[in-house]
This record gives structure tokens, C-alpha cells and sequence, in this order.
């Protein structure tokens, strides 16, 4: 066990190879990947000139979940550029759960959530039914000893699911799941600041275009139900991936944040912000959840963050979350790149269930 309060999934030795980094040099920038948990390979160097191949290895047909970068004399103009290399599609920065601010071009910050706050682990907006494919982190400013950002497998949860809920998992696949937002006073944000505008027919028109259905309720409250596949199949390893967030469309959560935020709770589970259920509106199995939460807190890895460090990872294969932290002048900004077509990969999923 190290110093941070999150589980390893590294061996002692790993970790202490992990922040042995290479010192920088003019003569030479070095780089560490780290991809503890999803390749049963030690740490490595590698080169400069191996800096695109390492961008390429987030490529499917590599299968690492997660690549991090230290050691490259980076700023937020070269993240920009890495991550072009990767994958030029820009992905918008609108109807996300948590508050962002624009930073520059495609470069936000990766979240304005209260720092006392500790962000369940997720998947990028899972309820979208085309969500980012890349996700890409740089830190600017690191805030010494918290901040981190932990990452999990979703092809290991999968398999746990498999053998410990095998009913539960084929209870998803055949339902999918609900998620249920509501925008009212008991929300963390509004709808005209989580879609960056007024117009009502201009959400309507999102909405239907997301394939969103929704409901306005008591004047301005916009209420919205996303059915979305639950249980995807990794094209690559042909793993399954349970890939809703859990964590987050959950009342614990939503009461951790009003609790940080001053923010009264809501009279009952219609109200509040969140929501999930199986895909017909039934309860998801409270001890199902538990599992859930308590598995990916044991499985989760986290690195700290320092001064030019970038982390690039996938949507499909890899969660991730944000512990709490302490300095203020704390700068991670994040940049979401591709489009994953959830309805294809759970079609896959259908296919071959149990398999």
C-alpha cells in the first residue's frame, strides 16, 4: 500500500520503478508509459523518437487502456498537437454532468467540481448514445500529494461481473439501462449552462438528435431519460464491458456533493439530479451496486500528478475519477477526441453474451 488512499493494483517494486522517472535534459526528452493493470509488462523508456508510436498504441488493436506520459518538455499547445495525432475529431464539450470552463481551441478544464469532492468512478458521458472515444488529461498545475486521477478496467470489471452476477450482467444486456437526469433546483447545474443556451427548441432539437427523450415539469424543470446500452463487447480482446456509471447516477453521490456544495438535498429520488435503472425502469440491485463501487475502488490506479505530465486513455476499455485536493491553483485540462457507437458494440455484446 502506498501513501495515497486508493487501492494499487501494482506490485511495491512497479510502483517505485513507476515514479523513478527519467530526469530531463536537453540532450534528451524521455518519456515513461505507464500502463500498470492493463499490460503484465514492467515500466519501460522509451525515446523521443518513439513518442508516435506510443500515441498509436491508444489505437484499438493494442489493448492498453491507459498511456502516461513524463518526461516531454510539454504546454497545453503540444497536448493539443499529441492528441491531433491520435485523432483530429474534435468532440464538443457540451451536456456534461460537471461544470467545465473553456481553456483554449479544444482544451477545457477537466472539471470545476468543488476540490472536496472525490468523483466517483466513470465512463465519459456514458449516456450519450455516441460518447468520446479518446480522453486526454494534461496537468499544469499539480497539487502535491491529492488530485489524483484514479483509472480502472472495465474489461476486468466485466469479467468479476460475469462470475460473481452472471444474471444481473445478462439482465443488462437484455434491458440495457435508464439513465434519469432531472435540471431543477436540486441540480448542480442548469440546462441552459449544460447546453449553452436559452432556447428551449434548441435543447428539444439536441435532445431528439441524442435520441433523448424528455419531459418539461412544473415550468423550467426539464427532466430527461437516456436508454442506453449496459453491456458492450471490446472489439479487440471480445471482453465484456459493463459500462454504466454506476457511481455517479447514484444518491450517495449526489448527496456527497450537496453536502460539499451547500446544496439542499431533494425529497425524494424523482427529484434528484441522477438516476440509473435497468433499461424498463426497475431498480438496479442495491447489492449489485455496492459490488460495483467497492470493485473498482480495489482496482483503481492512480499516479501523481506533476508539472507537464499527460494521460491518455480510452473511453471504451478504461473509467476513471478524481480524488480531492488541496491547492487551488490546481490546473488539469482535458481534451475528448472520436465517437464510439455504443448501439454497434452492445450489438456485439448481444451476440455473443456468456460466451
Amino acid at each position: 500500500m502506498t501513501r495515497m488512499d486508493w487501492p494499487m493494483a501494482t506490485s511495491s517494486s512497479r510502483w517505485d520503478s513507476a515514479r523513478r522517472c527519467p530526469p530531463r535534459s536537453r540532450r534528451h526528452n524521455m518519456a515513461m508509459p505507464q500502463t500498470p493493470m492493463f499490460a503484465d509488462t514492467g515500466a519501460t523508456l522509451c525515446s523521443e523518437g518513439d513518442f508516435l508510436l506510443l500515441l498509436r498504441a491508444q489505437r484499438p488493436g493494442c489493448g492498453y487502456g491507459a498511456v502516461f506520459f513524463r518526461g516531454f518538455e510539454t504546454d497545453t499547445r503540444q497536448f493539443q498537437d499529441a492528441l491531433d495525432i491520435l485523432e483530429p475529431e474534435h468532440f464538443e464539450m457540451i451536456d456534461v454532468v460537471t461544470p467545465r470552463s473553456h481553456v483554449r481551441e479544444t482544451l477545457y478544464t477537466s472539471t470545476q467540481a468543488h476540490p472536496e469532492i472525490r468523483i466517483a468512478q466513470h465512463q465519459e458521458m456514458a449516456y450519450h448514445v455516441r460518447p468520446p472515444w479518446y480522453l486526454g488529461f494534461y496537468c499544469e498545475v499539480p497539487s502535491e500529494g491529492d488530485g489524483f486521477t484514479p483509472v480502472n478496467d472495465l474489461r476486468r470489471l466485466g469479467r468479476s461481473a460475469r462470475r460473481l452476477y452472471p444474471s444481473v450482467l445478462d439482465r443488462f444486456i437484455e434491458l440495457g439501462v435508464s439513465y434519469v437526469r432531472n435540471f431543477n433546483k436540486y441540480s448542480f447545474k442548469s440546462w441552459q449552462t449544460c447546453w449553452e443556451t436559452t432556447s428551449r427548441a434548441e435543447v428539444e432539437a439536441k435532445l431528439r438528435n441524442d435520441n433523448t427523450e424528455f419531459e418539461w415539469v412544473d415550468g423550467d424543470w426539464l427532466r430527461t431519460f437516456q436508454r442506453r446500452p449496459a453491456v458492450l463487447r471490446d472489439p479487440v480482446s471480445k471482453a465484456e464491458i459493463l459500462y454504466p456509471s454506476f457511481g455517479i447516477f447514484h444518491h450517495t453521490f449526489l448527496e456527497h456533493i450537496a453536502e460539499k456544495m451547500g446544496l439542499p438535498p431533494p425529497p425524494s429520488e424523482a427529484e434528484q439530479a441522477l438516476a440509473c435503472y435497468f433499461g424498463d425502469g426497475s431498480p438496479i440491485p442495491e447489492d449489485f451496486r455496492a459490488w460495483v463501487h467497492g470493485e473498482v475502488l480495489a482496482t483503481s490506479v492512480s499516479i501523481p500528478w506533476q508539472s507537464g505530465d499527460f494521460l491518455l486513455m480510452s473511453n471504451l476499455i478504461t473509467g476513471h475519477g478524481r480524488t480531492p485536493y488541496s491547492n487551488l491553483k490546481r490546473a488539469l485540462h482535458a481534451s475528448f477526441r472520436g465517437r464510439l457507437d455504443l448501439r454497434a458494440l452492445a450489438l456485439a455484446a448481444t451476440t455473443t453474451a456468456g460466451s
